[in-house]
Order: C-alpha cells, then structure tokens, then sequence
C-alpha cells in the first residue's frame, strides 16, 4: 500500500495544529482561574474579557471617567472590602478588613494582560487611561508587597525600554524622583525593611539612568538638582552624581570621536 506522504503531512500539520489551539485554550482556562482568585484581579480580567472584540464597549468605558473610577477603588482596596450577608430576613453590608497582601502577583498580571489587550487594539486614548490611573499610580502599588513592587517597577522598565519617547514627557525623570521622595526614603514609616527600600530606589534610579544615557534635556537636570538640593541620602546623592559623571564622561569621548572624524578631511 503506497502512502501519500503530502497528505500525510497535512495530517501532521493540522493535528500539531490543533493540539495547540487546544493547549492554549487550557492555558487561558487555568491564567483566568488563577486570576479569579482574587477578586481585583478577577475584576480585571472579567472587565478585558467583556472589552474583547467589542469596541463599543471599550469607547463607553473611555468616555466617561471609568478607568479612573476603577484607580481610585484599587487605592482603597486594602482598607475595606463591603460584601452581603444573609441573616434571617434582613441584608446587611459589612465592611471588614482584609490584607495589605490584596494587590498581590495577580493583580499585577491582571493590569499587564490589560494593557497588553488595549495595546494590541491599539487605542492610544484607553492605553493612556491605564497608564495614568492604575499602571503608574504609585498609590495603588505603594502599599503591596515587596516582591509585587519590585516585579511592578520591572514591568515599568520594559515598557519605558521600548519607547523611552512618549513616556519620557509624563514618566521622566521628575515622576522618578518624585515617586521615591513620597515612597521609598529611609526616613519614612514604610513597612519594607531599610534592604528593600534601597532595591525600590536603585530600579527606579535605574531607569532614570535609562533616560539620560540617551539624552538629557534642561527638565532631567532641573529635576535632578531639585532632588539633590531636597534629599538627605548621602548614598543617593553619590549614585546620582555617579550617573552623572558616567555620562558626562561618554559625551567627552564621543564628542572627541567625532573631533577626530571632523579634523582627519583637513
């Protein structure tokens, strides 16, 4: 019997074929029952479930001022929670407290798979929403764990990576300095250990470095010297001035480069 090994092959192709589409409907079965967990991050993904391929939706939510709704309950998630409770024939409302430990791994997966979902449908107007009310609200991420931060703050990283441009006008070098002022100082009440605190300042630090290994404008320095001139973290200070004294030197000998290029058709 003489096998026709093109069709053979399409057999392979589709069955591979198929296997994956069943493998990834697994997949997103079992990240939507994790998500679901937690009721935030539940929240979160049901709401990106709802807006998917239904830009009806997602306009109706710009319009209004939802997303910055759903930013201001994420900052008070922490403090209480209200849910019903059934007693004999009356309906209460209770509010009860829950764990700091609430705007945890799944939230944050929730709010990247959002922001991945609005940047695939590419719309500027709902991706600025999520990047101003809940991505880069310091409020709403101050207050988690530190392992949830720090993972936050990477995400922030990867993001800027890609398109230092846009971000660099409203998440700069000021929105850095300012976000480890009111958050990350050694001398405020925080609940992360002093260790910990220096890991927050570095990543950010890091990528203000980002920003001015490129290019610095007039705004990073002013920024920068209104940091230092407010700052009493003489560690800081040094990393700072560091960064500076990094990249002024690789002006100089860049700039001596191009001296050299200029002068050698003389």
């Amino acid at each position: 019997m003489q096998v026709n090994k093109s069709n053979f092959f399409y057999s392979r192709v589709r069955c591979a074929c198929k296997t994956d589409y069943i493998l990834k409907c697994h997949f997103t079965f079992f990240l939507d029952w994790k998500l679901e967990q937690n009721p935030v991050s539940g929240f979160l993904s049901l709401l990106r479930n709802v807006l998917h391929h239904h830009s009806t939706n997602t306009d109706q939510l710009v319009r209004g001022s939802n997303i910055a709704i759903i930013g201001s309950l994420m900052q008070k998630v922490e403090k209480w929670i209200a849910f019903p409770i059934i007693y004999s024939i009356q309906y209460f409302v209770v509010e009860i407290q829950v764990q700091p430990s609430l705007i945890d791994v799944q939230v944050l997966m929730a709010v990247q798979l959002l922001v991945e979902f609005a940047r695939d449908a590419q719309d500027p107007a709902f991706l600025q929403s999520l990047y101003q009310h809940i991505l880069f609200d310091m409020r709403i991420w101050g207050r988690s764990q530190f392992h949830v931060r720090i993972g936050h703050v990477q995400y922030l990283s990867n993001l800027i990576h890609e398109d230092r441009h846009s971000f660099r006008k409203k998440y700069g070098a000021q929105y850095l300095l300012d976000v480890i002022k009111q958050h990350y100082q050694n001398d405020d009440q925080s609940d992360l250990s002093i260790d910990d605190r220096k890991t927050m300042r570095l990543a950010l630090l890091g990528i203000l470095k980002m920003y001015i290994n490129k290019e610095i404008t007039a705004g990073d320095i002013s920024a920068i010297t209104g940091f230092l001139w407010s700052v009493r973290d003489n560690e800081m200070v040094s990393y700072i001035f560091g960064d500076m004294k990094c990249y002024m030197t690789n002006r100089m000998v860049l700039f001596t480069q191009r001296s050299q290029r200029y002068w050698m058709f003389f």
